[in-house]
């Protein structure tokens, strides 16, 4: 009786684990576009001390995660920070998805999270001397 307890009760939070995953990994894409409208949104209105335009690429939907590149592009440059028109600075972006996001589990964090990001900048032409700095 005790075993087929435990075995419902395991099952049960496998079926609300896995449907908690795949409802916050629906809920990754909108929001991201929502956060990019915004944003622009608040470049129009002369919010930003610099003209610069945040897209997102490589949109890539999993059950446990979404990768994606978000991309902040500097559309008239900025001479004072000797960044070039049309430059940009470029973040790989790995979003686990909730409610328990496996690398918060890993670390022995057992709070609901709607999810967990990892981003990482790319090195490219603008980004290019911070690296060389970091191995220094």
């Amino acid at each position: 009786m005790i075993r087929k307890s435990a075995t419902g009760v395991i099952v049960a939070f496998a079926v609300i684990w896995g449907g908690g995953t795949w409802y916050t990994g629906t809920q990754i894409q909108p929001g991201v576009e929502k956060f990019i409208k915004d944003f622009n949104d608040a470049k129009k209105k002369g919010e930003h001390a610099y003209d610069m335009t945040l897209s997102y690429q490589n949109f890539d939907k999993g059950f446990f995660n979404s990768r994606f590149q978000m991309q902040m592009t500097f559309d008239n440059g900025a001479p004072d920070l000797n960044i070039k028109p049309g430059q940009k600075v470029v973040f790989d972006v790995d979003v686990e998805h909730g409610p328990l996001p496996i690398t918060m589990l890993m670390h022995g964090n057992v709070i609901p999270a709607l999810a967990a990001a990892k981003v990482n900048l790319v090195n490219n032409e603008l980004t290019q001397p911070l690296f060389i700095a970091a191995k220094k």
